[in-house]
């Protein structure tokens, strides 16, 4: 279970899953679903106590390619615009 989540800059910060969900349904994911993704990623065997963000990300990525490939779209379409980061070449 996820407790800590160290960020791109070295800091960290508590684990919270609303910031997952609000991310989610940011791309059009309905609520329940997006609530859905944040629980299994802080629940995740295949994520440490304290990982990255980017790690946390991947495993966004997967479940929103799972459900549907639109919000995976618009999650990166996102990250490249507002946050100005390149995409290419990442999950």
């Amino acid at each position: 279970m996820i407790r800590t989540v160290v960020k791109r800059d070295g800091s960290k910060e508590p684990f919270s899953a609303e910031k997952i969900a609000l991310s989610v349904t940011k791309t059009g994911g309905p609520d329940a679903v997006a609530r859905g993704i944040a629980e299994e990623i802080r629940i995740s065997s295949d994520l440490k106590e304290e990982t990255t963000s980017a790690d946390i990300r991947a495993a966004v990525l997967v479940r929103l390619q799972r459900i549907d490939l639109a919000w995976d779209h618009a999650w990166r379409q996102y990250e490249h615009e507002v946050k100005k980061r390149s995409t290419r070449g990442k999950p």
